[in-house]
């Protein structure tokens, strides 16, 4: 099973040695945490947000909305974003904590 795609033959499996056949066995388990990461990110994504949105449906409102945008948009969209946005936001932030401080006559904090 290991072996399975590579091209090899029955006896060319029973020729090779353990340490040979290691990279195929990393390959195989690699592909594997790739399809389990990748059924994850599906149920998390696109199965719970069906879940949420049906019992909403029935026993609420009915507010919440299924989700909209792909995984791969979700992702591409946060790689494409400017990458110093997020500290950018968090120095607005801080400025604003310090200003809301000023006003407040709480003392300077002390940066070591």
């Amino acid at each position: 099973m290991v072996t399975k795609g590579y091209g090899f033959s029955v006896d060319d499996i029973d020729m090779m040695n353990p340490e040979l056949l290691k990279p195929y066995v990393d390959a195989y388990k690699a592909e594997w945490k790739q399809r389990d990461m990748e059924m994850y990110m599906w149920f998390g994504r696109y199965a719970t947000s069906a879940l949420v949105t049906a019992i909403d449906a029935t026993f609420g409102k009915g507010n919440s909305k299924y989700v909209k945008e792909t995984c791969y948009d979700s992702i591409e969209k946060h790689n494409t974003d400017d990458p110093d946005a997020e500290i950018r936001e968090m120095l607005k932030a801080e400025e604003a904590w310090a200003a809301e401080s000023r006003k407040s006559h709480l003392p300077k904090p002390k940066i070591v």
